[in-house]
């Protein structure tokens, strides 16, 4: 099975976590929660951005034509939205 890069990074950090007893330094369990919440952050951005894609990426050119929109435009303003 193959897993991906934010799951990795997430069960890696949970074992940097699990030995904190073992002589890390405050810095350093401070940098691993720190790159944790990022990472939190990233996939639930990327969650998002992907559910308004799939849902621009439903119109019809017909919809679009309705709306007076262009899919292109939609796209860029999700990405804005979402990322800033």
């Amino acid at each position: 099975m193959r897993r991906s890069s934010s799951y990795v990074i997430v069960e890696l950090i949970r074992e940097v976590k699990s030995r904190r007893t073992s002589g890390m330094t405050k810095g350093t369990t401070m940098f691993f929660d720190s790159l944790l919440t990022r990472a939190r952050e990233s996939a639930s951005k990327r969650k998002q951005y992907k559910r308004l894609v799939a849902e621009i990426d439903g119109f019809s050119g017909r919809d679009l034509a309705d709306m007076r929109a262009d899919r292109s435009e939609m796209l860029y303003q999700a990405f804005k939205q979402v990322y800033g």
